[in-house]
């Protein structure tokens, strides 16, 4: 609810800093800007939060049609009607929540204590390792020959999450296009070892991650069980 209310409330304030400029977005004349101009700080401001918020309610399952939603904010910010009002958009919005929260999973039964160690003790042993203080094991398939992820930077990968028995809870596949990831903000197992200096884009690795550094005691509903040790093969197609 509180991140909601953030990005409701950035967004609010997004429109209203645009809206006050009295330049129709439609019909503004491309320009030509500084890398540090007002306007570019702007934008990349706002789309990083946008993003943000079109992804949290994609993983509640919401169906974002992205085209159709910038035609709509285009028409809104140029104040075009778009079929709702600010009351219309709030009513729609949390009814969708409430849906949302009605058809979220049950939590799984929490993993075996014992399984979870033994596979943390057995990536731990593997020849040429490194473990972390958090007990996060990072594998080198191949040596990334680029550029290191940094602490306010962004991460492009894609990567298979599997439980200890070989379940794939999450993925971004070959045949997918990668995806970006601010780096502080992913698990802190994850963060620890992107930032180790010891990834660089262009490798492949496998981080195994117990549940204190990954989704902890509660797991991720109808996905990982609480306690679950994780382990991700992920390939750093670009780091910043």
């Amino acid at each position: 609810m509180k991140n909601r209310a953030r990005i409701a409330s950035v967004l609010a304030g997004a429109v209203l800093v645009l809206s006050a400029s009295g330049q129709p977005v439609g019909d503004a004349q491309p320009k030509a800007v500084a890398a540090d101009s007002t306007s570019t700080a702007l934008a990349v401001f706002i789309g990083d939060v946008v993003k943000e918020a079109l992804s949290s309610h994609e993983t509640l399952g919401m169906n974002v049609d992205r085209t159709a939603f910038l035609n709509a904010l285009n028409a809104y910010l140029t104040g075009q009607p778009v079929g709702m009002n600010g009351a219309d958009a709030r009513s729609y919005l949390n009814g969708q929540y409430a849906k949302a929260q009605t058809a979220m999973p049950a939590p799984l039964p929490p993993a075996d204590p014992k399984q979870e160690e033994a596979a943390l003790a057995a990536a731990a042993a593997r020849t040429g390792v490194m473990v972390f203080p958090s007990g996060t094991v990072l594998e080198i398939l191949t040596e990334g020959t680029g550029s290191k992820p940094t602490e306010d930077g962004i991460a492009e990968m894609r990567y298979v999450g599997t439980l200890t028995d070989g379940t794939v809870f999450d993925e971004v596949r070959a045949d997918e296009a990668s995806l970006d990831f601010p780096v502080a903000a992913l698990l802190p197992g994850m963060t620890e070892a992107l930032l180790s200096g010891l990834m660089k884009s262009g490798g492949r690795y496998v981080l195994t991650i117990p549940a204190s550094a990954g989704y902890g005691n509660e797991g991720v509903p109808g996905k990982v069980p609480p306690g679950a040790t994780l382990r991700f093969v992920i390939d750093l197609i670009d780091a910043e």
